[in-house]
C-alpha cells in the first residue's frame, strides 16, 4: 500500500475533467459539450441507442473495492457447470419477464427518426443481478468510483462505504479507440437507456466476456490501484445519496429477486437456457447432459411462470406514452449526411 495514490489523488494523475460545466471542445471540426444527457446514436445493426453521459466519452470505467484473480462476468465467477446453468434459467425467466413489461414492450413497437430503439434484454438483467456474460462499464468515472469505495451489504441490502485498508482499490480504464479500431468486434456496446432507470442512471456500457477471458488483459485496458480512504468513501456515498442514485427504486428489482430464487421453469425457458449455456460456456453438449443438471439441482418445468408484472403494477399505456414522450423531449441528436 505505500506509494499508492488516494482515489483523489488518481483522479488527478488521471487528469479527469470536471463534467456539466457547458464547456464546449472541437475535436476534428467536431463541436459538442461535457453536458451529460441521452444522446441518440446508431448501432451496428442500425438500432437507435439512447447512451447515457457524455456524446463523446473516450473512455470507459470499471471500479472495484478490490482487484481479484480475474476479472471477469459474474456468470463465470460459478465455477459449477451445474449452477451456471441455473443462473442462466434465473437470467432467461427475467427476461421473458421484461418482453412482457408494459414499457419494455411499447418500446419495442415504436420508433425513433425511424428506427428501432436497442433493447438488451440480457443487459437489463445485468443491472438487476442476474448472471450473464456481460462486465458492467461506465463513462462516468465517478460512478466508477462509488463501486470502488462501496460495498453491498446483504444483510442490510444497501450500499456502505468500503473501509478496509488491507488491499488497494482498483479503477480499470478501456479506451475505446480499441474497439473503433475494430468495428467488426461487437463485445463492448454503450447500453444507456434501457426504459428501467438503472441503466441510464450509472451511464452503463457493458463488455460481453467470453467464458475464459480476463478483462484486464484485453487489447486498450489499464488498470490503476489505490489506497482505500474513509473520507473520500463516505464523501463519493454521500455524492451518489448512499446509493439510491444509481439504485432508484423499482418494481423490476423485486421481480429480480424473486428470478434469484428460482426453481420452476417452462419448456421455453429451459430450451433458451440450453442454447445460451453452450454458447456462453463454449460448449456443445447435448439434451442428456442438461437431464442430469435438471435432476441434480432439482430445477421442475411448470406451464406458465407464476411471475407477473400485473401483481404489481396496473398502471395504463397513456402513462407509459407520455413518459416515453418525456424521455424523447430530454434527448439530444445529431443529424449527419452521408456523402
Amino acid at each position: 500500500m505505500l506509494g499508492l495514490p488516494t482515489l483523489n489523488s488518481l483522479k488527478q494523475k488521471l487528469n479527469i475533467q470536471k463534467l456539466n460545466t457547458g464547456k464546449t471542445i472541437n475535436y476534428r471540426g467536431i463541436v459538442y459539450d461535457d453536458i451529460e444527457s441521452l444522446h441518440a446514436m446508431g448501432n451496428i445493426d442500425g438500432k437507435v441507442v439512447l447512451k447515457s453521459g457524455l456524446e463523446w466519452s473516450f473512455f470507459q470505467y470499471r471500479g472495484q473495492i478490490n482487484e481479484y484473480q480475474v476479472c471477469n462476468a459474474n456468470l463465470y465467477r460459478t465455477l459449477d457447470n451445474n449452477e451456471i446453468f441455473l443462473q442462466i434459467c434465473r437470467t432467461v425467466a427475467f427476461e421473458q419477464l421484461l418482453d412482457k413489461h408494459p414499457y419494455i414492450k411499447l418500446l419495442k413497437t415504436i420508433r425513433f427518426h425511424d428506427s428501432e430503439l436497442y433493447i438488451n434484454n440480457t443487459a437489463i438483467a445485468q443491472h438487476y443481478e442476474l448472471k450473464t456474460p456481460y462486465l458492467d462499464l461506465t463513462g462516468n468515472f465517478e460512478i466508477a468510483s462509488f463501486f470502488a469505495t462501496c460495498e453491498f451489504d446483504p444483510i442490510a441490502k444497501e450500499y456502505k462505504p468500503y473501509y478496509n485498508s488491507d488491499e488497494p482499490g482498483v479503477i480499470y480504464i478501456y479506451n475505446e479507440a480499441a474497439h473503433f479500431m475494430n468495428v467488426e468486434d461487437i463485445k463492448f456496446e454503450y447500453l444507456g437507456w434501457q426504459g428501467l432507470p438503472r441503466p441510464e442512471e450509472q451511464k452503463a456500457s457493458i463488455y460481453h466476456l467470453n467464458y475464459d477471458d480476463d478483462f484486464a488483459k484485453l487489447r486498450g485496458v489499464k488498470k490503476h490501484y489505490f489506497k482505500h480512504s474513509k473520507s473520500i468513501s463516505k464523501r463519493v456515498w454521500n455524492k451518489f445519496n448512499k446509493g439510491k442514485t444509481l439504485f432508484p427504486d423499482d418494481v423490476a428489482a423485486d421481480l429480480a429477486n424473486e428470478c434469484k430464487k428460482l426453481l420452476s421453469f417452462t419448456n421455453i425457458e429451459i430450451n433458451i437456457a440450453k442454447v445460451r449455456f453452450n454458447q456462453w460456456t463454449n460448449n456443445n453438449f447435448k439434451d442428456e447432459y442438461f437431464l442430469s443438471i435438471i435432476e441434480k439441482k432439482n430445477i421442475s418445468t411448470v406451464e406458465n411462470s407464476k411471475l407477473d408484472w400485473g401483481l404489481i403494477m396496473d398502471i395504463q399505456e397513456s402513462f407509459w406514452i407520455n413518459k416515453l414522450n418525456e424521455t424523447f423531449q430530454k434527448t439530444r441528436s445529431r443529424m449527419i449526411a452521408y456523402l
